[in-house]
C-alpha cells in the first residue's frame, strides 16, 4: 500500500482525472471517466467501404475476363466446326464423284 506523500497514482485516479476549467470567478472540476464505453455507431467506417468496394472490382475484373475467354473459345470451336462441316461435305462430294466413275465390283476374268 502507498503512503499518502508517495508519487503515483491510486487506483480511483487512474480511473478518473480531474479537469479545472477557469470560469472568471472561480474554478469549477469535473471527473472525466479515462475508460467511458462508448456506444458504437451503427454502419460502416470509410476503410472498409472501399476495402469492399476493391474487392468487388477485383473479382467483376477476373469474371469478365473468364466471361471473355468463355465467349472466344466458343468462337472458335464454331468456326472449327464449320470448317470440318465444309472440309467433310467436299470429301463426301469426292467421295460421290469417285464412285459413279468407277464400277463398285469388278469382275475378274481368270
Amino acid at each position: 500500500m502507498r503512503q499518502p506523500g508517495e508519487r503515483g497514482l491510486s487506483v480511483s485516479k487512474k480511473i478518473r482525472r480531474r479537469k479545472r476549467i477557469g470560469l472568471g470567478a472561480g474554478d469549477f472540476s469535473f471527473e472525466i471517466p479515462l475508460r467511458k464505453s462508448r456506444k458504437r455507431a451503427s454502419g460502416f467506417t470509410l476503410l472498409e467501404v472501399l476495402l469492399s468496394i476493391t474487392i468487388i472490382a477485383v473479382l467483376v475484373a477476373i469474371l469478365m475476363s473468364v466471361l471473355r475467354l468463355g465467349y472466344r473459345s466458343v468462337e472458335a470451336g464454331e468456326r472449327k466446326m464449320a470448317s470440318l462441316d465444309r472440309m467433310r461435305t467436299s470429301f463426301n462430294l469426292i467421295e460421290a464423284q469417285l464412285r459413279s466413275g468407277f464400277p463398285l465390283k469388278s469382275e475378274i476374268e481368270g
